[in-house]
């Protein structure tokens, strides 16, 4: 079972089941104060309650006592081109007229898919990493474009790296400054982590993850 914690206004800890597109979800309402004493209580409630997985971790409580939050990066990683492609808008930058950067410490086939994917949708392409001789020649023959080793207008890192517009891809949970994916017509439970919910749903097959859109929103 997942777990995911709202504040609550009582004195004790209220727990709730739920369920979502058929996949059990517990609701915690944490209380108003609690002490070390019954932050332990509450994660062995969750224990016991079955819940294996919180969709996320309140900055206030201790992570080690509970159970682990829920990776949002496959989501990312799936819809990394169509992210990339959003945040150049956000710059109101032409697609064609921009760099997109792939970052890594090495050249994997995961930056090949990315690569492929950009191509044609934008100018350039710049690797941070060597790439074969071979993909050079292809990106040539097929796209028209010279890789180039530079800084982009968006980075999609797959590594750490200092960028200042980046996709986080080598974070558990990415944050994309300006950016969500959102599921139309998904009926989202009031307080619920949208994207670690949609991640507990992919993982179990309960949605389809490609038919996520990303969304603009207010920072």
């Amino acid at each position: 079972m997942y777990a995911y914690f709202v504040s609550g206004t009582r004195l004790r800890t209220q727990y709730v089941r739920q369920t979502i597109l058929g996949m059990p979800l517990l609701r915690v309402a944490l209380p108003s104060r609690f002490s070390e004493r019954s932050e332990r209580q509450m994660a062995n409630k969750l224990h016991r309650l079955g819940v294996h997985r919180c969709l996320s971790l309140p900055p206030s409580l201790h992570a080690a006592l509970l159970p682990p939050s829920t990776e949002t990066r496959p989501l990312w990683k799936l819809h990394a081109t169509d992210a990339a492609l959003a945040l150049l808008e956000l710059q109101q930058r032409s697609p064609q007229c921009s760099i997109i950067e792939l970052v890594d410490s090495q050249f994997s086939p995961f930056m090949q898919q990315l690569a492929l994917e950009l191509l044609p949708r934008v100018g350039h392409l710049s690797f941070s990493a060597p790439i074969p001789d071979s993909f050079a020649w292809l990106l040539q023959h097929d796209y028209g474009v010279a890789p180039l080793s530079c800084p982009g207008h968006v980075s999609l890192c797959l590594s750490p790296a200092q960028r200042s517009c980046a996709l986080p891809l080598w974070m558990k949970t990415p944050v994309i400054p300006g950016l969500t994916l959102t599921l139309e017509h998904f009926p989202l439970p009031d307080g619920c982590p949208a994207l670690p919910l949609f991640s507990a749903l992919a993982q179990q097959g309960r949605i389809d993850p490609r038919q996520l859109q990303i969304c603009a929103i207010s920072t």
